[in-house]
């Protein structure tokens, strides 16, 4: 089309990027071939660091190729698993003294197509347009005039642009528009566009989607598709006419209609929840590809109940009954599941699960519905304890100090509901508070700095299972038992930690605590009657060595929180955080990855 991009060559070997290389270097840069933004701040699997790597010649080259392929890069739109990298770019390196961005999409508020444009380019659309927002400029235009003088004058007026500079970008404009009007784009980015000192630019990077509608209008395109990028059970769903989105959630959704399927994830995002996927069944959707998605969501084993929320027109209930019946049958369907049958036969379909006894919720209204999802759910997250004593948790602990041996500590540590309330246990938490009462109140008037930190030392050895050098926690501290918390080497920790030690609390060397963190490994069941009787369970929480964790910060039995971790204070860590990775929010979510050190 004419745009000008630099040369380059998509290699699948180490041996193929050091020919490209020596072709078009020496110096170039690598970039790994993923369906996925963020690869510049991601991480490979082995530690390398970015899935944009610049080299100086082709030795440089193929031994950096190496290390990229056969092997999986995570960012912070790929999910813990990453993408597995099978082919690399290899372009020559080019000179340049500024990145832009510049993208053609669909601006729906305005019925039309639009340019968006800003100086500020390199990073991903939604990061300029938080850290950079003033600088995003959008026009608006009509596919059928195309890029017109007027359009071109008014973009270089807005951007203070030479001549030149507007020549040079206009003809960038005229190739983006022939592929947009032309073959059936939605959006077509280019970031980095490079631009140079003498006013040219350069199309660095490009992302560009596709209307899935125009697959048969567009073969040549939709022939470049690689599904082996893609979420398996994406590919899968689509196969049987489901639309299918795998999301980060506990609770399966089987709707038809994006509509509701959208309200659905919203009702119980209000209510509490999170969709583990939106699944859109259509209005073609029979007992078969209904069957097909129960299969689906099934199997995800982060699904702890499901919600089927059915509005029939063209999709009767009572084929969605039947759907539900033939599934329980065929698939192991243990998860709670919640029914709102409304519409086309909505009677029959209710007569039917009636009679097959299978022991559903059925809800009529929308909100009632999701709350009860909602609530099963996390149920079913809070009931989970293990049935049997864990050996290799025993043994560990025989390394412990401090320890109030029992048959129902060996339970404690090891999963196992257990009665909290046996002499051991509470002359073990009651040792704990002597201890932790002495800690918070000894301050002598004649101490020094470092007679303090000797004499807090002392006292944490006396409390913890295990201490390592060089420790410091302000007080107040609060604790359980003490004996299950395992510090490292230069742990600090700000006033007010909680530590919850029911489970095992492993923390790394180096590690530093804001103030007001909480640990919890202590949980119990959501049935009234096993707490009145002080029966619980515990999930031991790990965080590896090198970590921050932010104030005010909660961290959630079962959690294990890699090396290297930044977690950003007010969090709350429901689920285990990967080795190098920043997190936040509540529920804290990863947002992205730092360069890999190796251990010390």
């Amino acid at each position: 089309f004419g745009a000008p991009v630099p040369r380059g060559k998509v290699v699948r070997t180490a041996t193929e990027a050091r020919a490209a290389i020596h072709e078009l270097g020496p110096r170039c840069v690598i970039k790994a071939q993923v369906l996925g933004g963020g690869r510049a701040d991601g991480q490979f699997d082995n530690g390398l660091r970015s899935g944009v790597q610049a080299v100086d010649d082709p030795d440089h080259g193929e031994a950096v190729a190496s290390k990229m392929l056969g092997h999986r890069l995570r960012t912070r739109h790929s999910g813990s698993e990453g993408y597995a990298v099978k082919e690399l770019y290899v372009v020559e390196s080019l000179e340049f003294d500024a990145k832009w961005y510049l993208a053609m999409t669909v601006d729906r508020e305005n019925y039309g197509p639009a340019i968006v444009v800003s100086k500020k380019g390199g990073s991903d659309i939604d990061v300029i347009a938080k850290e950079h927002p003033d600088s995003l400029f959008t026009f608006n235009f009509r596919l059928s005039e195309g890029m017109t003088a007027d359009l071109v004058f008014r973009i270089s007026a807005q951007l203070g642009l030479t001549a030149r500079e507007a020549e040079n970008l206009h003809r960038i404009l005229e190739p983006m528009h022939k592929i947009f009007s032309q073959m059936d784009a939605t959006s077509l980015e280019i970031n980095p566009l490079a631009h140079s000192a003498d006013g040219s630019f350069a199309c660095l990077d490009a992302n560009f989607a596709f209307d899935n509608s125009a697959a048969r209008r567009q073969p040549d395109i939709f022939a470049l598709r690689d599904q082996t990028q893609e979420v398996p059970d994406e590919v899968e769903a689509e196969g049987h006419g489901l639309l299918y989105v795998k999301m980060d959630g506990n609770i399966g959704n089987v709707v038809n209609g994006a509509g509701l399927a959208m309200a659905t994830n919203d009702a119980i995002g209000f209510e509490g929840g999170m969709s583990s996927n939106f699944l859109d069944a259509g209005g073609k959707a029979t007992k078969e590809t209904m069957q097909q998605a129960f299969g689906i969501i099934t199997r995800d084993e982060r699904v702890k109940a499901i919600l089927v929320n059915i509005y029939g027109g063209l999709t009767r209930c009572d084929m969605i009954a039947e759907s539900i019946i033939g599934a329980s049958k065929e698939l192991d369907m243990r998860m709670p599941m919640v029914v709102r049958l409304q519409g086309t036969n909505s009677e029959k379909g209710l007569k039917l699960l009636e009679e097959a006894n299978l022991g559903l919720h059925v809800e009529s209204d929308f909100g009632r519905a999701a709350q009860r999802v909602v609530e099963l759910a996390n149920s079913a997250n809070c009931t989970m304890a293990g049935t049997e004593k864990d050996a290799a948790k025993i043994e560990f602990a025989k390394t412990l100090s401090n320890v109030p041996w029992c048959d129902d500590y060996e339970k404690m540590i090891s999963g196992v509901l257990y009665d909290s309330q046996v002499p051991e246990l509470v002359n073990g938490r009651f040792r704990a508070r002597k201890l932790m009462n002495k800690y918070n109140t000894h301050f002598p008037d004649d101490a020094t700095l470092q007679s303090l930190v000797d004499d807090r030392e002392v006292m944490l050895k006396q409390m913890f299972g295990k201490v390592g050098k060089a420790p410091f926690i302000e007080p107040p501290l609060n604790i359980d038992y003490g004996c299950n918390i395992i510090i490292g080497d230069a742990f600090y920790s700000n006033f007010n930690l909680v530590i919850l030690d029911c489970g095992m609390v492993k923390i790394g060397n180096r590690v530093q605590f804001g103030p007001f963190v909480s640990i919890f490994a202590a949980t119990h069941e959501t049935g009234v009657q096993s707490r009145r009787d002080g029966i619980e369970y515990a999930k031991g929480v790990t965080i590896g060595d090198d970590c921050w964790i932010g104030g005010n910060t909660t961290i959630m039995p079962g959690v294990t929180i890699g090396k290297g971790c930044t977690i950003g204070a007010g969090s709350v860590v429901t689920k285990s955080v990967p080795d190098f990775s920043v997190a936040i929010g509540s529920p804290a979510k990863v947002v992205k990855t730092v360069e890999a050190v190796p251990d010390l």
